[in-house]
């Protein structure tokens, strides 16, 4: 796993950088809120409270309460703010790839690549929506039918919901297995690209 820098708790009252302005510090604020949600995610899971985030990011409960309306509202604004991340990277990195199946490798190790970068921000994105499908999978599932699309020869042509389903589960099982700590990230990455290439040629 990369280095990372461990994330700074708020500073204490009256030690902000007065050189920011009002909104810099609110934004920094804000992202620092961010990130310690899917830190305490990580660590704590579904049980997660609002007592937990705000004692880890150092900051008090009106903190918290002036950007979200809640910890649900909370959790799925990080959620969402990440996967955009994550698409605009994954997006980038396939657009790389010159035929459809170095496409669909790409997006395997892409997928995976973030997951392991990230194992904070992987967790909520990893984690159940209503229909019991993460955001995670919903995302890869979008971006993998829009690669087998573009490489049908006729524009009608849809690729088989079933599959594309069934190739987002795998990449969500895949990134579970790799947070949990049970599979080596290359041999996943290659598994699901090997699958990838094969339903969908």
């Amino acid at each position: 796993m990369p280095d990372r820098r461990p994330i700074e708790p708020a500073p204490a009252r009256g030690r902000y950088d007065r050189a920011l302005s009002r909104q810099a510090r609110q934004a920094e604020q804000k992202a620092r809120l961010l990130r310690w949600i899917a830190e305490a995610y990580r660590e704590r899971g579904p049980s997660l409270t609002v007592q937990h985030v705000v004692e880890a990011a150092g900051v008090g409960r009106n903190t918290f309460y002036e950007y979200f309306d809640g910890l649900e509202h909370a959790i799925d604004f990080a959620a969402q703010s990440y996967a955009k991340l994550v698409q605009e990277r994954i997006v980038s990195a396939v657009a790389t790839a010159r035929t459809p199946i170095a496409k669909l490798r790409e997006l395997s190790r892409a997928w995976f690549d973030v997951v392991q970068a990230d194992p904070a921000n992987a967790a909520l994105l990893l984690r159940p929506g209503a229909d019991s499908r993460s955001a995670g999978a919903r995302m890869f599932g979008s971006l993998l039918a829009t690669i087998v699309k573009d490489a049908r020869s006729t524009g009608a042509a849809h690729p088989d919901p079933v599959l594309v389903d069934c190739a987002a589960f795998a990449a969500e099982g895949g990134a579970r297995l790799i947070l949990a700590g049970g599979a080596q990230s290359d041999r996943v990455q290659e598994g699901l690209g090997t699958v990838l290439t094969h339903l969908f040629r």
